[in-house]
């Protein structure tokens, strides 16, 4: 991969959920309030979810709502575990109010004086709508897998916002937590990459972002802004 020339960027890709929102919090807290998965092991219904997710992620396309709501239920079941739809719709509801971290409004603005802006998300219109409205910062370019039909890590959502933004791939950099929703398949299609590593991850051997940082300040720090 050929070294990042930030002159050359023009314009931020982000994933959301993880990078800019408190994913795994949200998620946490519904888990700790919901009575069927009282004293559930949360490190093991987690990682059960995520893999579940990218089953279904890479079937037939259905909403992102059912996505969680099945992945979710799939990976309570490997506990004995049954929630209800009442809990599940829960979950699915509340998703669009899950908090941003606590950098992330103060460094989009920073970002935004220098570059130009876009989310390229797995979830569906209304959700990430009601996210960004939180965030309070405006985007140039809002792409979901419901208007795609397709999830990452699929390449769909990469090559769209090529088309929107009217860049080249050399003037975008894409930031996300995630190694395989985003950076991998981002990494392969041979754009820039920067890994917010949330969650003090080991970089794999086959994988090189361009810039590597703990939250979204470093990132701004890194890029000069």
């Amino acid at each position: 991969m050929a070294k990042l020339d930030l002159d050359r960027v023009r314009a931020l890709t982000f994933d959301c959920y993880g990078t800019l929102v408190d994913w795994l919090g949200g998620l946490g807290a519904w888990v700790s309030s919901t009575a069927s998965l009282d004293r559930v092991d949360l490190d093991r219904l987690l990682a059960d979810r995520a893999n579940e997710e990218l089953e279904l992620e890479a079937g037939p396309y259905r909403p992102y709502r059912d996505v969680l709501a099945i992945s979710l239920a799939r990976a309570a079941r490997k506990q004995k575990r049954e929630p209800t739809e009442e809990e599940l719709g829960r979950l699915v509801e509340g998703m669009a109010g899950w908090p941003p971290f606590a950098e992330t409004h103060d460094a989009l603005v920073r970002l935004r004086e220098r570059f130009r802006l876009a989310i390229l998300s797995n979830v569906d219109d209304d959700t990430l709508a009601a996210t960004v409205s939180i965030l309070d910062v405006p985007f140039d370019a809002r792409i979901t897998a419901q208007e795609l039909r397709s999830y990452k890590p699929a390449t769909t959502h990469f090559e769209e916002a090529l088309a929107r933004l009217e860049l080249a791939k050399g003037e975008v950099l894409h930031v996300a937590q995630s190694l395989r929703h985003d950076i991998r398949p981002a990494s392969k299609l041979g754009w820039n990459t920067a890994w917010i590593n949330r969650l003090g991850e080991s970089l794999p051997m086959d994988l090189k972002p361009d810039i590597v940082t703990r939250d979204l300040t470093s990132l701004c720090d890194r890029l000069g802004c």
